[in-house]
């Protein structure tokens, strides 16, 4: 019921990673592992154009298109703007995956003012992988059978669960408000927490493995710029040298 619920708000999204689309690797692609993975994608659609200055990151994931069938597996671009162009290539490790057809695709996260938006890659294929999924990603990959569709992307849905304490959120990845603007006056001496601690227990044997591969931060919409003080420097008085002089011979 969850599912269906979430596939049914994709059609009501409207967001500003619309205006961009993965262009290669192709749908269906088949890739050889041990080769750079060459990631391109362009503008589409009537949406305005996306401002050089937003950051955005790049993962390969793997897994079905069912929410928590699939996770990111390592980052293929961190930090970047989309000023430094419309492509990346990056070496892919042998050993974070398995070679079962379409089981791979990309995520893109953008950090606009809105908060994190995503898009995805169509699914292609890794040949010559030494690794195996973990079941979960495994029987997500198996339910897609041949499709070359990633999954749909709820993109107003993650915004607000930015606003869900961490604790009460679920699944792989996780998300953090974006940080508030300093004031320019400090009026209080102190402030409540915004946001309420998060419950935790005292580990008396060895924990489980961890569940949660990644936390995603809104990026600040805010910039902070250093300002030089051109004010000429206070004098420097002569009180010690009047008073030293007291005690010349």
């Amino acid at each position: 019921m969850r599912t269906q619920l979430l596939l049914a708000l994709t059609q009501f999204v409207l967001s500003a990673s619309a205006a961009i689309e993965f262009a290669t690797p192709a749908a269906g692609a088949i890739l050889k592992v041990g080769d750079m993975l060459n990631v391109e994608w362009q503008q589409s659609g009537n949406n305005s154009d996306v401002s050089d200055a937003v950051r955005f990151d790049v993962f390969l994931c793997a897994g079905g298109n069912k929410e928590d069938s699939f996770d990111q597996l390592v980052p293929i671009a961190k930090g970047r703007s989309f000023a430094q162009g419309s492509s990346i290539s990056a070496p892919v490790a042998t050993d974070i995956g398995g070679n079962e057809p379409n089981a791979y695709f990309l995520q893109m996260v953008i950090y606009d003012a809105n908060g994190p938006d995503l898009i995805h890659s169509p699914r292609f294929t890794l040949t010559g992988m030494t690794g195996s999924f973990p079941p979960r990603l495994l029987e997500g990959i198996k339910a897609i059978s041949s499709t070359t569709d990633s999954p749909p992307i709820i993109n107003e849905l993650r915004k607000r669960q930015a606003d869900v304490p961490y604790g009460d959120q679920i699944g792989p990845t996780r998300y953090a408000p974006v940080p508030q603007q300093p004031p320019t006056k400090i009026s209080l001496q102190s402030a409540p927490p915004l946001y309420p601690p998060s419950p935790y227990d005292i580990a008396k044997s060895f924990l489980p493995k961890p569940t949660i591969q990644t936390t995603i931060s809104a990026h600040a919409t805010f910039k902070v710029v250093s300002i030089e003080n051109t004010a000429a420097p206070a004098p420097v008085d002569d009180d010690m040298r009047r008073f030293l002089n007291r005690w010349k011979d």
